[in-house]
């Protein structure tokens, strides 16, 4: 959405022009990760709950820094004007993409102030939690492994690829 917004407000052509461009690729990036993560809630439906917590985090931080933008920062300046309202319509296109995906059922609004703080609590909990204990794999393992990835680089073997930890000396 904030290229959206800047395309809009910017004036100089070249730079709408980047952005226009830069919203394709990012539109392409969002999708992926919320296919793959619909994947894994209907694999596994106990992850809806950790990330729904996580997102409660996000979603309720944002909303909080929304609120003291004017004490902060000079309002005079047409993005800034729009930004608290652009935030507070975020937060709603962020509650939408999480019925998509399978996260929440019905609207966050609808959940109680406990309701909420619990599923924060156990979301970051699962989170710090997880940091605690050894990893199998590594996220660029992982990333670098999948199918789709290994087609984009026209079936290169991407564990010889720069970066990944299985070959990269430099670690």
């Amino acid at each position: 959405m904030v290229f959206y917004a800047l395309i809009d407000t910017v004036e100089d052509e070249s730079i709408r022009r980047t952005l226009e461009g830069a919203v394709i690729q990012e539109e392409r990036h969002v999708g992926f990760g919320e296919q793959w993560t619909r994947k894994a809630v209907a694999e596994n439906p106990a992850l809806a709950r950790q990330l729904l917590g996580l997102s409660v985090i996000s979603i309720a931080t944002v909303r909080w820094l929304a609120k003291r933008l004017p004490r902060h920062l000079p309002m005079d300046h047409e993005v800034m004007r729009h930004l608290p309202a652009f935030l507070e319509k975020s937060c709603g296109i962020a509650g939408l993409r999480l019925r998509r995906m399978g996260v929440l059922s019905g609207t966050l609004a609808e959940r109680g102030l406990v309701s909420r703080a619990s599923l924060a609590a156990y979301g970051s909990l699962c989170h710090f939690g997880r940091a605690l204990l050894p990893h199998g794999r590594r996220l660029t393992e992982t990333y670098l492994e999948d199918p789709l990835v290994r087609r984009a680089n026209g079936g290169v073997e991407t564990g010889s690829l720069p970066g990944n930890p299985k070959t990269d000396e430099s670690l």
